[in-house]
């Protein structure tokens, strides 16, 4: 049975070299070698049904060291999930599952890579002319907020609350796309997530094609509810006055919230024309003015909340129908 397994490599003396060795030539499949406080993963045979010995079944999964003779029992993480051991299933990142930042209770949902068509047909309403439709190939799959960050979450690690509204668990709001960044750096040099990542990944706003597609969750229409979008179903129009607890609207198919209304959300890309011709994992052009932001607000209309509408905004800029939303990307 093909499986994953996991391990934390804690010892800077062991090589790349070794553990192939140890897993009988299978290569690492992630890394091009092996630092510490790194989690690293490997693909290999596993037993169907496992045998847990020594120490807890988080110890055998993540091994602080790995040994000189030979490798610790090893388990899929649905073995984790099956034994109870959701502490380490929940609060680490592994390829396919959702999981929770801790100290932050920041909830990350798992998107798998895929291919859709961005943009929009020339029969939605309400399009504009730089939402050309075109093919997007995501390659790599990616971790993408459950909610837009609340102001708990920004508080928690940066020590503020700029925002025009205030609540806990509203989102924060008056945030550059600078300090979105910012925020995303210090997440990623945190006690909370350093070393704790797969390799090659780190926290940042999403790109705009990352976003679009997150937003659509399978679906082609202009909203992910379909053709129209009502006031049960967002926070938009005014109809509300004032942004509201992430949350408080059904999630998309994928289980996000809220990428319809309540607040914009950043995206890492210069605003740029898009092109008809297909692309894979598309970046945005290298320089530009403005950045581009996503999703709509409490003030706008519904035309602005589209899944391919498309808005922008200076870096240094701060408003408060403007947030952001945590991914944790390949680079």
């Amino acid at each position: 049975m093909r499986s994953y397994a996991w391990f934390n490599i804690a010892d800077a003396s062991v090589n790349r070299e070794i553990v192939a060795g140890l897993l009988s030539g299978e290569q690492l499949t992630q890394g091009q070698n092996l630092s510490s406080q790194i989690y690293q993963k490997v693909s290999r045979e596993v037993p169907p049904k496992p045998v847990i010995q020594g120490g807890s079944l988080r110890n055998i999964l993540a091994s602080s060291v790995v040994p000189a003779a030979g490798l610790p029992q090893y388990v899929p993480p649905s073995a984790a999930v099956a034994a109870g051991d959701t502490n380490f299933v929940s609060s680490s990142p592994i390829m396919g599952r959702n999981f929770t930042i801790p100290g932050l209770e920041l909830e990350m949902v798992w998107i798998p890579p895929g291919k859709f068509m961005m943009g929009s047909p020339a029969s939605e309403p309400n399009r504009d002319d730089i939402e050309t439709q075109h093919e997007v190939t995501l390659t790599k799959g990616f971790w993408l907020a459950k909610h837009e960050l609340t102001q708990k979450q920004y508080v928690a690690l940066m020590g503020k609350n700029p925002s025009k509204f205030k609540g806990e668990n509203l989102p924060v709001e008056l945030v550059s796309w600078k300090d979105a960044v910012a925020f995303c750096l210090k997440l990623g040099e945190s006690t909370h997530t350093k070393g704790k990542v797969p390799f090659g990944y780190q926290y940042k706003l999403p790109m705009e094609a990352q976003w679009e597609y997150a937003c659509r969750a399978g679906t082609t229409t202009a909203f992910h509810f379909g053709a129209s979008l009502q006031k049960r179903q967002a926070n938009f129009n005014k109809h509300v006055n004032k942004t509201q607890p992430v949350g408080s609207y059904p999630a998309n198919e994928w289980g996000l919230h809220d990428v319809h209304g309540n607040v914009w959300e950043w995206c890492s890309d210069w605003l740029g024309a898009y092109s008809a011709a297909s692309v894979t994992d598309p970046a945005g052009p290298a320089t530009g003015v403005d950045r581009v932001i996503r999703g709509g607000s409490w003030v706008g209309n519904a035309g602005g909340c589209r899944s391919a509408f498309r808005f922008r905004d200076d870096p240094d800029d701060r408003a408060y129908g403007l947030g952001f939303r945590l991914c944790l990307r390949a680079e």
